[in-house]
């Protein structure tokens, strides 16, 4: 487009301050926002990549700006599971969590929080879905509100990385969090390469496991078959 509105060849074309400008005549120029404009009034479009790296200077405690973290921690898990195709039901066999603790000064306590981590990971995957119908939870109970039970911990593999971080206590970092993010996507990875089809949404409960392979009816059908039924139900 800029090679059009300016009547110049590509490599004569310089990006700076906004403007393009022709290499060999740097008064002639013409803004991004026409560019932009112009190109969408042409229905062209616009592809490219780039980067910016910044450097965060310490917390301001007046603004509350800057970098408000001393540190910061890294984990990555994988995920063995079955999937019944039948029921629609994922069992995790098999969870491999590697998690930075900076330095771990108690092994075995950094390995119960990443195992910690995993299971309520876990139950985000597989379980946890808060139902809103009317503006009111429906399954605000234990008995309703699925979360995971010794029973359902599968095997877990707490591998701790050790990368020194000078800021923390001895070089330490917190381990909680982190080991509980990668979790749901590790499993829904899992899930995927079984069963050919990506779940997005959680939890991956039986029933969105056979929506996804075409065995049940979708969340929208249902929603609105249960639009003729009567509220509050008898």
């Amino acid at each position: 487009v800029a090679t059009e509105l300016l009547d110049t060849p590509p490599e004569r074309l310089v990006f700076r301050n906004g403007h393009v400008h022709d290499g060999e005549s740097p008064s002639t120029s013409v803004p991004f926002t026409t560019l932009a404009s112009e190109a969408h009034a042409r229905g062209r479009r616009f592809q490219g990549y780039g980067w910016h790296r910044i450097t965060l200077p310490d917390v301001d405690p007046e603004t509350s700006q800057g970098d408000a973290y001393a540190t910061y921690a890294w984990a990555s898990q994988l995920a063995e599971v079955e999937v019944d195709t039948e029921t629609g039901q994922v069992e995790v066999i098999r969870l491999a969590s590697a998690t930075d603790a900076g330095k771990a000064i108690n092994p075995k306590g950094v390995e119960g929080q990443i195992e910690g981590g995993a299971v309520q990971g876990l139950g985000f995957a597989l379980m946890e879905n808060m139902i809103v119908e009317r503006g009111t939870f429906v399954n605000s109970r234990l008995s309703t509100y699925l979360i995971p039970t010794a029973a359902d911990v599968p095997r877990i593999d707490p591998l701790i990385v050790e990368v020194y971080d000078p800021t923390g206590p001895h070089g330490a970092k917190g381990v909680a969090e982190p080991a509980t993010i990668p979790t749901a996507p590790a499993i829904f990875n899992a899930i995927a390469d079984a069963i050919g089809k990506r779940i997005t949404r959680t939890p991956a409960n039986p029933e969105r496991i056979l929506q996804m392979l075409g065995k049940l009816e979708t969340e929208q059908e249902t929603a609105m078959a249960l639009e003729d039924l009567p509220y509050p139900p008898p």
